[in-house]
C-alpha cells in the first residue's frame, strides 16, 4: 500500500481541509513526531509524515483513553 506522505505544514493543511475547526495543529503533530509517537521519514531537513500514521495514532490513542 502506498502511504500518503506530507510535510508537517501539508499535514496540518490536510486536516484543516477535512475539518476547518480541527484541533490537530502543527504543534501537536511536531511534538508527537519528535517524541517518536508518530513515525516519520527524514528527507534532508524535512520530515515526511504519513497521513495514515497520524490517523492510526489518533484512533489508538482515543481507544486507550476510553479504557482508563
Amino acid at each position: 500500500m502506498i502511504k500518503h506522505m506530507r510535510t508537517l505544514d501539508g499535514l496540518a493543511r490536510h486536516y484543516r481541509r477535512i475539518d476547518p475547526e480541527t484541533a490537530i495543529t502543527q504543534h501537536f503533530i511536531r511534538k508527537k513526531v519528535i517524541t517518536g509517537e508518530i513515525p516519520c521519514v527524514k528527507a534532508g531537513v524535512k520530515r515526511l509524515i504519513a497521513i495514515e500514521g497520524v490517523d492510526e495514532y489518533i484512533k489508538n490513542d482515543g481507544a486507550d483513553r476510553q479504557q482508563e
